[in-house]
């Protein structure tokens, strides 16, 4: 079976993708984790951010930030 240029471009599409979506997975999955670690006590921010991160576009990127309780 010979691969075409187009199919060679369409699976290198598919892998950066897949690899976006994983990594936006996996940022979402450590902002979940970091919000169940913090005290919730005052100040309050890191805590808000981290529950504005539970919606997730936002918490793919906020699970890799280190926020300062």
């Amino acid at each position: 079976m010979k691969i075409t240029g187009l199919q060679k471009v369409s699976l290198g599409t598919g892998i950066v993708v897949l690899g976006v979506v994983l990594a936006g997975l996996v940022g979402w999955c450590l902002n979940v984790y970091k919000l169940t670690q913090l005290d919730f006590n005052t100040p309050y921010r890191a805590e808000v951010i981290r529950a504005v991160g539970l919606f997730p576009l936002v918490g793919a990127l906020t699970g890799y930030l280190n926020i300062e309780d």
